[in-house]
């Protein structure tokens, strides 16, 4: 028998040095490699949304009990809601809300009010040992003032001078606290007012609508000096329009008045008068106070037409950015 062909002779299969699946391997390495550093590129590109601290929106919401969150807590009021959701749709900004808003107020008081707070005001960063007793200067304020005067006429800076009036809405209020002339109204304590605003028949409305002329002049006068305060401390005011089903004059005044003075006005009266119509559930009884998920839709509405007025791109727009030219820097302004 050859020894070729004898079994017992036999070698067994030398293995074989394949080079394809060496060579398919080394390919797939340099692909995975070249696709990672362009990865690696578009995160460094979009990467200043993690910088944020070079781009930080300090915002002041003031306004009354729908500001601050009646219905829903202050953390879940709209103010807190958008700083979240600003951040979320504009990645190279932080923003830092304030919810400075006080249920019940009216314009005079909300005057006061803000010169208290801006009196605690200082640039750059707030001491932490000093607490309260310092405020970070906002960027902008937000306000929404104006229904309240409806009622509550404390503190109100029409009538520190105010004679005689052929107002029916001052008449009224001085009958039901019982003034003997209108400047009285001025210095009755706050809570005479929420006395006689409630009472078995529910609110208790001095001004029946806003064409009382000592009402229209009240609050536009307020909220021009609110916005001139502003103005003169370097903070940037903004007028915000809400849905009030029994004072919708206030919005027209508010629309009018903000293009006169240089205030730019964010309008969310009609999208929330659309939630409360149709999606009954996010609202409370009294269509004003909303719960959680109601003041996150006021936040949304109020995000998308504050970012044109701060400048700001979009998650969109800052991805769009970085597949061209060149990472965006730090503190770029973002226009």
């Amino acid at each position: 028998m050859n020894q070729e062909q004898d079994p017992f002779f036999d070698e067994p299969p030398r293995k074989r040095f394949h080079l394809r699946p060496w060579i398919a391997a080394g390919v797939v390495l340099v692909v995975a490699a070249g696709v990672w550093d362009q990865i690696d590129k578009r995160a460094n590109r979009v990467q200043p949304a993690a910088a944020v601290a070079a781009h930080t929106i300090r915002v002041w919401a003031m306004g009354a009990s729908e500001t601050f969150g009646q219905g829903a807590g202050v953390l879940q009021s709209w103010p807190m809601q958008f700083a979240a959701e600003l951040g979320r749709a504009h990645p190279t900004v932080k923003c830092e809300a304030r919810n400075l808003a006080t249920a019940g107020v009216n314009t005079s008081e909300a005057l006061q009010f803000l010169k208290a707070a801006l009196r605690k005001v200082v640039d750059g960063e707030p001491s932490a040992a000093a607490g309260d007793d310092q405020l970070a200067r906002p960027d902008y304020a937000i306000l929404c003032f104006g229904v309240n005067n409806i009622w509550n006429l404390h503190a109100a800076t029409e009538l520190v001078n105010a004679g005689d009036s052929d107002s029916a809405g001052l008449h009224k209020a001085m009958r039901m606290v019982h003034a003997a002339k209108p400047r009285d109204l001025a210095t009755t304590p706050r809570q005479t007012y929420y006395l006689a605003f409630s009472g078995e028949g529910g609110w208790r409305i001095f001004f029946p609508d806003f064409n009382d002329p000592f009402l229209v002049s009240w609050v536009r006068k307020d909220l021009q000096t609110i916005a001139q305060t502003l103005k003169e401390n370097r903070i940037k005011p903004i007028f915000l329009t809400y849905y009030f089903d029994y004072f919708p004059e206030l919005n027209t005044l508010i629309r009018k008045l903000g293009p006169e003075i240089g205030v730019p006005v964010i309008d969310v009266e009609h999208a929330v008068s659309f939630l409360v119509a149709h999606n009954w559930v996010m609202a409370q009884t009294d269509t004003v106070h909303l719960n959680k998920d109601g003041y996150s839709f006021v936040a949304n509405e109020v995000v998308k037409q504050f970012a044109p007025l701060a400048g700001l791109e979009t998650v969109g727009a800052v991805h769009a950015r970085a597949g061209g030219a060149g990472p965006i820097a730090a503190g770029e302004p973002t226009k």
